[in-house]
């Protein structure tokens, strides 16, 4: 064998450059389906707090005075999920602040499911255990799914 090396510097820069688009492509697959499941569960809260209103909080025993303030406190809720859905997706394919603003929404998810066991899930009615359980359950879910896809923004985008 001669001294001259195998690979040239050129093409070891060509490999990696390779390499990794192939581990980023799916990454950024995977994060759609999470994204996908939050964008659901975001569109299915927001749709049926519009126009299921009393239906929904018909499995509550609240006092009219709470009744009158959720009104007001849910239509601020909506425009808040329509104004972060597309920021979240923007923010990702800019990649300008797409972790604040993750951490920003997870905070936000979480001071809101707080704030719903203080205020609404502590007058469920024995019936309504269940599918409060199963929404409690499903918020969890949707802050873990914002989390990981904030690691593995992170871990890509190094």
């Amino acid at each position: 064998m001669s001294g001259r090396p195998v690979l040239t510097a050129e093409e070891i820069k060509a490999l990696v450059a390779a390499g990794s688009e192939a581990v980023a492509a799916p990454v950024q697959r995977w994060f759609f389906v999470r994204a996908g499941f939050c964008v659901a569960f975001v569109t299915a809260n927001a749709l049926s707090l519009s126009l299921f209103f009393d239906a929904v909080f018909g499995k509550f025993d609240l006092p009219v005075q709470t009744l009158s303030i959720l009104s007001a406190y849910v239509a601020l809720r909506i425009a808040l999920a329509v104004a972060l859905v597309p920021l979240y997706f923007v923010s990702y394919f800019k990649r300008v602040f797409f972790v604040q603003l993750s951490f920003g929404c997870i905070l936000l998810l979480l001071t809101n499911l707080m704030n719903d066991y203080i205020l609404i899930y502590s007058h469920m009615r024995p019936e309504a255990f269940v599918s409060v359980a199963i929404m409690i359950f499903l918020r969890l879910v949707v802050m873990t799914l914002l989390f990981i896809n904030v690691r593995f923004y992170q871990r890509a985008h190094r």
